[in-house]
């Protein structure tokens, strides 16, 4: 969130931020400065607390609810199993527009290896979409990053996250 804080004066006031890591809750009214596509909620509190924030400024804004596809201890996300029940509370929301499913799967030799974990996505974002209260609402699937991103287009992706190949690899400060 700082690093985009920080470069948003650099680009048009028209740009369409997304927000491509976690949040903490106490840091999503200072979000919703600035992003408006948030890629990683990764439970419910987030969801409800930005919600509540953007109605409270007069914004809607769009999410992907983040899957931990490999039960990864390392990863943030909703499990698979049981995600129906676990969000089904978020159906419904005013300000946080939920329009699907994101996830970055268990690391892989080559980009193939994240195919079956893109189809797994796409088949629980196509369950959840079935259930009535999501209906017509579960379109989009974030998944696909710079290494994979032409096998996560063929298993349906509608986002991918391609900073790598656009900006080349980030500075980590210490």
């Amino acid at each position: 969130m700082q690093e985009g804080l920080a470069k948003a004066p650099a680009l048009p006031p028209e740009a369409r931020w997304h927000l491509l890591g976690p949040l903490q809750t106490n840091k999503a009214r200072a979000a919703l400065r600035l992003f408006r596509v948030f890629h990683a909620v990764d439970r419910e509190r987030v969801a409800l607390v930005l919600d509540q924030e953007a109605r409270g400024a007069g914004i809607e804004v769009t999410a992907f609810l983040e899957i931990n596809l490999g039960g990864e201890a390392t990863k943030h996300g909703f499990a698979p199993a049981g995600l129906a029940a676990a969000v089904a509370s978020l159906a419904g929301l005013g300000g946080l527009r939920i329009a699907g499913l994101m996830a970055i799967p268990p690391p892989a030799a080559d980009p193939e290896g994240a195919r079956p974990w893109f189809r797994r996505l796409r088949a629980l974002r196509d369950e959840l979409a079935a259930r009535p209260e999501w209906s017509g609402r579960l379109t989009e699937l974030s998944m696909g990053m710079s290494d994979d991103f032409e096998v996560a287009i063929e298993e349906g992706a509608t986002c991918i996250r391609l900073g790598t190949a656009l900006f080349g690899p980030r500075e980590l400060s210490a």
